[in-house]
């Protein structure tokens, strides 16, 4: 797995891009605690002048054993920054109220155990001040809104989707995401295991793919957030506004035309 991706590495370094993403829990290994796979992605970083993102599973100092589901961004200098996945996937990545309903890890051997991030970490680049929502922690806008308000001006998205097979899982999560594009008009990163990664511009445009099962790198220039929308500023103002005015409209109705009583 690792040979793979670090060919993959060099193929896309090729095209001297300004960051080098892999997939979500691409690593194979904990990398914080894996001396020589640190050792081995610093020395890349440093011969191509790249950065690399990598995910991959971190354990948390301390007992008992905790576990998140983390992106490090690696330079010349080793692990330079992280960000831990807040929104956790249920019954997948944690169980809900364990404590009631705990038993139920019993029936899955694939439930694992989970510790949430807390903060929406904004890289500081290069390229430039990016953001990382790891799988399908772009389907919740105010939590992707965050990270845009925290300075992103590039997101990226690291996803396994081998979960979901050739089934229609796969374009249906990667549908999630020009909307999050359009709504802060931003370009986004997407690079998934097993596909589908893609270039999504700020209109929401998917301008280059690699389908699924498609092993191979894609490499593109994006342009960088300039502005703030009025979603990333206020954000679901407009879903609120329309619920107050058709609350005050049934009310004027409602004066307008009393039931009279029979």
């Amino acid at each position: 797995m690792l040979r793979i991706y670090q060919e993959l590495t060099r193929q896309a370094a090729a095209d001297r891009p300004g960051l080098i993403v892999w997939p979500e829990t691409a690593s194979p290994t904990a990398l914080r605690r894996d001396v020589v796979l640190q050792r081995t992605l610093a020395t890349m970083s440093a011969e191509m002048r790249i950065p690399l993102l990598v995910g991959s599973i971190d354990v948390l100092e301390g007992t008992p054993r905790r576990f998140t589901n983390t992106a490090f961004l690696v330079t010349d200098r080793g692990i330079v920054g992280r960000y831990d996945k807040i929104h956790l996937v249920p019954f997948g990545e944690y169980v809900p109220l364990s404590r009631v309903i705990g038993f139920v890890r019993g029936w899955a051997e694939f439930i694992a155990d989970l510790e949430p991030g807390s903060r929406a970490v904004v890289f500081p680049g290069p390229p430039a001040p990016f953001g990382v929502v790891i799988c399908y922690e772009g389907i919740f806008p105010d939590l992707f809104r965050t990270f845009v308000n925290n300075g992103a001006r590039l997101m990226v998205n690291m996803t396994n989707d081998g979960w979901f097979g050739r089934t229609s899982g796969p374009p249906q999560h990667l549908g999630m995401y020009p909307f999050r594009a359009v709504e802060h008009r931003i370009a986004i990163v997407r690079a998934a295991n097993t596909g589908i990664s893609a270039f999504i511009a700020p209109t929401g445009q998917i301008f280059h793919h690699l389908g699924l099962y498609q092993r191979g790198t894609i490499t593109e220039w994006v342009p960088l957030r300039q502005g703030r929308t009025l979603f990333t500023r206020l954000g679901d103002w407009v879903a609120w506004a329309a619920l107050v005015l058709a609350a005050a409209s049934v009310g004027v109705a409602a004066r307008r035309n009393p039931c009279s009583a029979s």
